[in-house]
């Protein structure tokens, strides 16, 4: 090996060394608190409820969202809110609406920020007639405590976890969010993911109809189904012979596995 390119790999390897340093130095400084930071700032606008409502409507782009019971028997919305991004919060025509403004041009939107940038809707029933979420790129997250007749969710980015009780029927579509249901059993479930994976887990329903481009399907079903499967490219396992209700699942790359508990 050249002496010159010795000097160039022992340099780097020096540089590299202090670099760690550095880093390491300013993070002790910090007493490792990433908030610092920060160079977008949140803050938490809390909206009260008083009329009330029996469908909920929410429209954002950049956060998650998340359902959570009320502990004192009042309906509350929290928004991330910052300088250019604002939330209309309001109950029209018996719906409860919470939309994201944007103020700002895009760059605005640019910069760091460690920590959660959550929206949460703190309800103090559980049933509901109507859920519906579009989110571009936020997580959506509605727990076990809720049961709605419809609900449809719609993110492109953002994963979905949904663990409520849908009487009627249910849809939830993304392009890249992996998409986890538990215990859930509508008349009808519509699934729909581009590279995103499909999980249920003690799910049932009397149509299924679950289609993805690239993304896996794992299905614990809680009763037999006639199951119509196709796939270009994906290995497929599922229960020979049973009979049933139809549960329909398509990908073209994606591994497809179902399983009757």
């Amino acid at each position: 090996m050249r002496r010159s390119k010795k000097i160039a790999i022992l340099t780097s390897c020096a540089l590299i060394i202090v670099g760690f340093v550095l880093a390491l130095s300013a993070l002790i400084v910090m007493k490792f608190d990433l908030s610092r930071l920060n160079t977008l700032d949140y803050h938490t606008a809390t909206y009260p409820i008083q009329e009330s409502f029996s469908a909920i409507q929410v429209d954002v782009t950049d956060c998650d969202v998340q359902l959570l019971p009320s502990q004192d028997d009042t309906c509350r919305v929290e928004c991330p809110e910052s300088r250019t991004s604002h939330y209309a919060v309001e109950v029209k025509q018996g719906v409860l609406t919470v939309s994201q403004n944007d103020t700002g041009a895009w760059y605005h939107h640019v910069g760091i920020y460690m920590g959660p940038v959550e929206l949460t809707i703190y309800l103090p029933q559980d049933q509901y007639e109507r859920l519906s979420v579009d989110s571009l790129s936020g997580t959506v997250s509605v727990p076990d405590h809720f049961s709605f007749d419809n609900l449809q969710v719609y993110t492109t980015s953002g994963s979905v976890y949904l663990a409520a009780q849908v009487t009627e029927e249910a849809c939830v579509d993304t392009v890249s969010g992996e998409l986890e249901l538990t215990g859930t059993r509508p008349q009808a479930l519509r699934l729909q993911s581009t590279s995103g994976n499909v999980t249920l887990t003690d799910c049932d329903a009397q149509a299924i109809h679950i289609e993805t481009i690239s993304g896996n399907v794992s299905a614990a079903l809680t009763s037999s189904k006639t199951f119509s499967v196709q796939t270009v490219s994906g290995d497929v396992r599922t229960p020979q012979g049973t009979t049933g209700d139809l549960c329909e699942i398509s990908t073209v790359s994606g591994n497809i596995t179902c399983t009757i508990q």
